[in-house]
């Protein structure tokens, strides 16, 4: 075998996997423009009579917030949900703290560091 026709076979090669290559590009493109088609079909229809919606906004900055300034410090409550006022939260949450173990670990670390550190102390 000469050194020429060991060359020739590389470009077969090479040229067979270039065009497995280029082949393969085509079906993606194709896939990915039959799959662009089938999602705006499915997108919801607004049709010729769609009339925005009327969304409240302030016609200044000042009135933009309605909520009270928190003075002195941006702690979260220590119950924040509760503010939802959903009872089944309010269980989730429960049954949550009760049964996760790492959360019990976690505060059984923060009540040990802290009587470390009254001893340190003392």
């Amino acid at each position: 075998m000469s050194i020429s026709q060991t060359n020739q076979g590389s470009r077969r090669n090479f040229a067979a996997l270039a065009h497995k290559l280029l082949l393969s590009s085509g079906a993606i493109a194709v896939a990915t423009a039959a799959l662009g088609a089938l999602t705006a079909c499915s997108l919801p229809a607004v049709g010729p009579d769609y009339q925005r919606p009327a969304t409240p906004t302030a016609a200044t900055y000042n009135e933009a917030s309605n909520q009270a300034a928190v003075v002195g410090s941006n702690r979260i409550a220590k119950e924040w949900w509760r503010d939802f006022g959903d009872p089944e939260l309010d269980r989730y949450i429960a049954e949550a703290l009760k049964e996760n173990q790492d959360l019990k670990a976690a505060l059984a670390r923060i009540e040990q560091a802290r009587a470390l550190t009254g001893e340190a102390r003392a």
